[in-house]
């Protein structure tokens, strides 16, 4: 989606088989790149980069935060996105003695490579002590149950476009019970 609205696409993915699926689709203006992020030395600056799904898996994330920041052009944008903790299938998860803690990592967590967890707050303190202001920030969708039984509920069709429509829509009305949050940030001057 980002190839069709860019001149250039510059991927930096440390997953093989990511990095795999994106050379078989021959997307003509992407390079791509098999590294970890924080390895991948630019030869320009960039006027965006989006860390979508990554902050989790980094054992420092202020120095990830920091590299970007270098990457960017004067007035550069950084998108990050994060699954969200506060997630209101995880709070009923909470209420029903499903979890312990909100913010302890599950073994669903540990498995997709999770270090740690974020809400809102904490992504944004992460950020501001990274020197980023965030100028936007949203949710993506309200997520009122877990992962395999929205899947089901999709598959039935019990769950129909109108839904996810007004499950996004109630995103953005309450960006704290959402599956991830969004922030898109700019250097502090």
């Amino acid at each position: 989606m980002l190839a069709q609205r860019l001149r250039h696409l510059t991927v930096v993915e440390a997953s093989e088989r990511f990095v795999g699926e994106v050379q078989q689709r021959q997307i003509g203006n992407a390079t791509v790149h098999h590294c970890m992020f924080e390895n991948f030395a630019p030869t320009s600056s960039y006027d965006c980069v989006f860390a979508t799904w990554v902050l989790t898996h980094m054992v420092d994330v202020q120095a990830v935060l920091k590299h970007a920041q270098g990457m960017l052009s004067g007035d550069g944008l950084l998108f990050v996105g994060v699954p969200n903790v506060r997630v209101l299938s995880r709070q009923l998860a909470c209420h029903m003695g499903l979890l312990e803690d909100l913010y302890g990592l599950t073994p669903n967590d540990l498995a997709h490579g999770h270090l740690r967890a974020y809400d809102r707050q904490r992504l944004n303190s992460e950020l501001d002590r990274a020197g980023f202001e965030v100028v936007a920030q949203r949710g993506l969708m309200m997520k009122f149950l877990a992962d395999f039984q929205m899947d089901q509920l999709y598959e039935t069709e019990m769950l129909t476009v109108a839904h996810v429509d007004g499950l996004f829509s109630l995103g953005n009305e309450y960006p704290d019970l959402t599956s991830a949050i969004y922030s898109v940030c700019k250097v502090k001057q």
